[in-house]
């Protein structure tokens, strides 16, 4: 994607940080609907089955990999 303005890696980071912080609430709450202590959440969590199966569990996969990739993408910047 091009954007109009080019950030800094300060700036970078700190939109990274601050996506993290909104999307951790979301994964907490999740891992707690399926009961899970969100504690005991694996960094790769799968689903044990497909959607139709365990919709709850999916949509925390879901969430996991997104974070992680976010994680991934805020390790990779510069300092």
């Amino acid at each position: 994607m091009d954007f109009s303005a080019e950030l800094t890696n300060a700036e970078k980071r700190t939109a990274t940080t601050n996506a993290i912080d909104r999307m951790e609430p979301a994964v907490y709450e999740a891992a707690l609907n399926i009961g899970m202590l969100p504690a005991d959440l694996a960094d790769d969590y799968t689903a044990p089955g497909t959607a139709e199966e365990y919709p709850l569990e999916n949509q925390l996969a879901a969430l996991v990999a997104r974070i992680a990739a976010v994680k991934a993408h805020l390790a990779a910047l510069p300092a």
